[in-house]
């Protein structure tokens, strides 16, 4: 159920998914101290890790995929 809430709040502005132990804790210290958020990188390429170079070959296919999954509008230049 916890997990299930942080899930849905956790990036909810003026919210906290706080532990029951937190809670407990919090009244054994006489203080309220909120577990700061930590941001995990759900894709791409990690820390530190460099990035892959490709080819022109690599960039012409990419063109192609491009060509042939986006619609094209007639009445922007923009591909979004």
């Amino acid at each position: 159920m916890f997990e299930a809430l942080v899930a849905l709040f956790q990036l909810t502005p003026n919210k906290a998914i706080e532990s029951l132990g937190w809670f407990k804790n919090c009244l054994d210290q006489g203080e309220v101290v909120f577990t700061p958020l930590l941001l995990k990188n759900p894709e791409g390429r990690r820390v530190g890790q460099g990035q892959v170079e490709f080819t022109d070959d690599d960039d012409q296919k990419f063109a192609h995929w491009i060509a042939a999954n986006l619609p094209c509008s007639k009445s922007s230049k923009s591909l979004y």
